[in-house]
């Protein structure tokens, strides 16, 4: 399959940021590589990490695994919340684990120098407003552990981690992709690892009067994340982009009609046409435009931000991390129909 240029854009969502080791590993062994990538929270870590070791897809599912083993304290250790509540502390945790079992074991030199564009996205807290860093950032590239200050504040969720001081300003967790950077590198198909789905209909079930605080707070926050990330796919279904769902969502589904899709491929055919006379390269005009969003199938609904069930030798039970990585590995026929 032509794919044309591709681009990875890796989400958030605490643990269960899981789900895109999967997604990875399918990718990865139907030869698919990124040229862009893009990520956002609990994203740039794995991402950062797969730069890093060069896609060796092993290494990373090892690290995941490993946190599986620990358990939620290795990132998320309830007995700081008392402490960090008398202090009036801005965040319930500090990001302290974070950065000694996660950020630190990562070499940000072998990524400024990596070929492939890596970014991340950020909330400059100081003005309100959304922040990219890339590894080709000119201050990135004179100064690599700026790369590390950004990537400790892109995970640093609101009220749960803290925001990260950078160059007098600060920053926080992102929440969502910035789907026109990669339109403005003129990629053609554009992966988005979704580690939740748009919606759930299992959370329809949920009677959120009775969720403990910080879950009903976790639910509210995807949710704003979740319409961001609808306004960014509609604004690149308009620019020409054709969308494509392993699992298709109504919240996309006006996305989908054929009155739509008829004035896009009108459009297309348009556009192309003038620019297959005015490139220097025409064949590649021609390459299809794609989104292709991946969502897992059967989410896991113990594998949340903060939280997932361990490995259980007594029933067999993998874990939450170890079934998600397995069960989102599992869209190769998906993957063929590209």
């Amino acid at each position: 399959m032509d794919l044309g240029k591709v681009a990875f854009l890796v989400g958030g969502g605490g643990f269960a940021g899981a789900n895109s080791v999967g997604f990875l590993k399918a990718l990865l062994a139907k030869g698919i590589r990124p040229d862009f990538i893009q990520a956002v929270s609990v994203g740039v870590l794995t991402s950062a990490k797969l730069i890093e070791c060069d896609f060796n897809i092993k290494q990373l599912e090892e690290i995941w695994m490993n946190i599986q083993k620990i358990g939620p304290a290795s990132v998320f250790d309830k007995k700081e919340i008392p402490l960090n509540i008398a202090r009036g502390s801005s965040s319930l945790f500090s990001n302290k684990k974070v950065y000694e079992s996660l950020v630190k074991r990562i070499n940000f030199n072998a990524i400024v120098n990596s070929p492939i564009e890596y970014q991340l996205v950020t909330t400059n807290a100081t003005y309100g407003c959304k922040v990219v860093f890339s590894n080709k950032d000119e201050a990135v590239q004179n100064d690599p552990s700026l790369l590390e200050k950004a990537t400790l504040a892109a995970v640093g969720l609101f009220g749960f981690l803290p925001p990260v001081f950078i160059n007098n300003e600060w920053y926080y967790d992102g929440m969502t992709f910035r789907l026109g950077e990669a339109i403005k590198r003129g990629c053609d198909t554009i992966f988005i690892l979704s580690n939740t789905p748009l919606e759930n209909d299992k959370q329809k079930n949920f009677n959120f009067g009775e969720l403990k605080w910080y879950r009903s707070t976790l639910f509210g926050f995807q949710a704003a994340v979740t319409d961001l990330a609808v306004t960014e796919i509609e604004y690149s279904v308009h620019e020409g982009y054709n969308l494509i769902e392993n699992n298709p969502s109504e919240l996309l589904k006006h996305l989908q009609n054929k009155p739509a899709r008829f004035r896009r491929r009108l459009r297309k055919i348009l556009n192309d046409a003038v620019e297959v006379v005015t490139s220097e390269n025409p064949q590649r005009v021609l390459i299809p435009h794609r989104i292709v969003l991946l969502t897992p199938t059967d989410p896991i609904p113990t594998l949340h931000t903060m939280d997932f069930r361990m490995a259980d030798e007594r029933t067999k039970y993998p874990g939450d991390i170890a079934a998600a990585i397995d069960q989102c590995s599992q869209i190769s026929d998906f993957l063929d129909k590209l």
